[in-house]
């Protein structure tokens, strides 16, 4: 059976803004909701896109049942730009329908590995690093309405999605082909940004000293001397305790055996100990 919906000039089988904006908010809960050893994200991307196949294929069941099928299969990107991938989807769904279900796959499985290492660059390193980071510091100096900047960028994230969604669908496959070739130089920006605030961060936020201080003698008035070791790895590297600390924690992370919260706890234990055996400032 054909589908009606190729060289349709009919209003009947074009998605609307309020179609869109649907298609966004579905996307938006159900690929982390839906997760499954399986498909990964598969179910969600097909719960999203029930709304859109559904109008595209509204008098074509057959080809509907298909679409359904074809959208169950592995689906796994960063969350954030899939938004990208369902927008041009959507746009190949109502131009060539089922009559090239290869089009559709190849755009899914050739877009979903680039935009996973751009959304988690951006999304993850660069976006927590900079916003939430940069929050709790000024919220630690007093700032407590710093706290807002965490919900205004939450919803500016939000609106990015929206925006990603929308251009998607009316680029089609050329803009998301074009979009993942030209990112790879904005995408190893974005990293080397981000670990720059890392770096700074670390020696900002970890406050890390050690109390160790070595016997050096007497001075004329026959008071004792003695060398600070937090002043002496001061001289030769800033906060080179705060990153051991930080590194030594990347390193068990890092390991199978270790989770987040056993390492806050073997912290929160070492810093006591410390303290109380005068290793810890």
């Amino acid at each position: 059976m054909s589908n009606p919906a190729i060289n349709s000039d009919t209003s009947a089988y074009k998605l609307t803004k309020k179609d869109l904006d649907k298609l966004f908010v579905r996307s938006t809960w159900s690929l982390q909701l839906c997760w499954n050893y399986e498909a990964m994200q598969g179910l969600g991307y097909c719960w999203a896109m029930i709304p859109t196949l559904k109008k595209v294929y509204k008098d074509s069941p057959e080809d509907l049942h298909k679409a359904v099928n074809l959208h169950m299969t592995f689906f796994n990107t960063e969350p954030r730009m899939s938004a990208v991938i369902f927008g041009a989807n959507a746009a190949l769904e109502e131009e060539h329908g089922m009559s090239n279900p290869d089009a559709i796959i190849g755009l899914k499985t050739g877009l979903m590995g680039p935009f996973a290492g751009i959304g988690d660059t951006i999304f993850h390193t660069i976006f927590r690093a900079v916003f939430w980071a940069m929050a709790a510091q000024m919220a630690m100096a007093g700032n407590y309405w710093m706290m807002f900047l965490t919900v205004i960028a939450s919803f500016g994230r939000l609106w990015v999605r929206w925006w990603l969604v929308h251009a998607g669908y009316r680029e089609g496959k050329r803009v998301a082909m074009n979009l993942a070739a030209s990112m790879k130089t904005f995408t190893e920006g974005a990293g080397i940004l981000g670990l720059t605030v890392v770096g700074a961060l670390i020696a900002s936020i970890v406050n890390v000293r050690t109390a160790i201080e070595f016997y050096i003698g007497t001075d004329y008035a026959g008071n004792v001397v003695n060398q600070s070791l937090q002043d002496l790895l001061n001289n030769i590297v800033p906060a080179i305790v705060p990153l051991s600390v930080v590194l030594v924690c990347y390193w068990l992370l890092g390991k199978k055996w270790m989770t987040p919260a056993r390492l806050m706890l073997i912290l929160v234990v070492a810093g006591i100990v410390g303290h109380n055996i005068g290793i810890f400032a």
